[in-house]
């Protein structure tokens, strides 16, 4: 299912408000508004790019709690000079997400890489992930639910497999056993699956929620210029 990308007919009589068409400056059209000054986050939609803690991420919904749930549209930044933090392999012991094992990557995420960003804003919640299972077929994978700040994208989230920076991998739903995975490289959008002898480590997207109540400060929702928040 990687890389697929909708096509959908729209009415020719829409207008063009702004944009030159480009990827970075894309056409608005007339059924679309920027956001002002403090509107609240929770009021803008899906797609729109938000800055925070120095890191762009993609809205991809409202949560029930009016909470807003981001996924990062590049790798997790060390620093500004684009160095990629990564996780390394050699020590987890299973890669079913698990926020309390120390050697699981849903541990380090939530401990040691909360170094790396600010955390006021970001809601503990509870997502769904799923869980590794031999017996099982790819249509009847199994979930379990962690309360967690930061989870890995699945296939299906929006705009999972988006990204433009070579080699950029990321972590998935599931797998054949429980010593390897599935992971796209969203350079080619093609899914292959990793064991530990393969790979010694990743760099990383990852989702958060963020309250809902926080500001916007400036910025037109767009990737060269995302929402400011305060």
């Amino acid at each position: 299912m990687a890389g697929i990308r909708p096509v959908i007919t729209l009415n020719s009589n829409m207008k063009i408000l702004s944009g030159n068409g480009s990827y970075e400056t894309p056409y608005k059209l007339d059924d679309y508004s920027y956001a002002t000054k403090k509107d609240k986050l929770n009021t803008r939609i899906p797609g729109e790019y938000v800055e925070y803690s120095g890191l762009v991420f993609r809205i991809m919904e409202v949560d029930k709690n009016e909470n807003v749930k981001m996924i990062m549209q590049k790798g997790w930044l060390i620093n500004k000079d684009s160095e990629y933090l990564s996780i390394k392999t050699d020590k987890i012991d299973k890669w079913k997400f698990d926020v309390k094992d120390e050697n699981n990557i849903g541990y380090i995420l939530n401990n040691d890489y909360l170094d790396y960003i600010d955390t006021k804003k970001i809601i503990t919640s509870e997502y769904e992930v799923p869980t590794n299972d031999e017996n099982l077929t790819y249509d009847k994978y199994k979930t379990s639910k962690v309360k967690a700040k930061i989870v890995l994208p699945k296939t299906y989230d929006l705009f999972a497999s988006a990204g433009n920076m070579p080699r950029m991998y990321m972590f998935i739903d599931s797998s054949t056993n429980n010593q390897s995975l599935f992971a796209i490289n969203t350079s080619t959008d093609k899914v292959f699956e990793l064991n530990k002898t393969d790979f010694v480590e990743y760099n990383i997207k990852a989702i958060i929620t963020l309250d809902g109540n926080m500001k916007i400060e400036s910025g037109k929702g767009i990737y060269n210029n995302p929402y400011k928040i305060k």
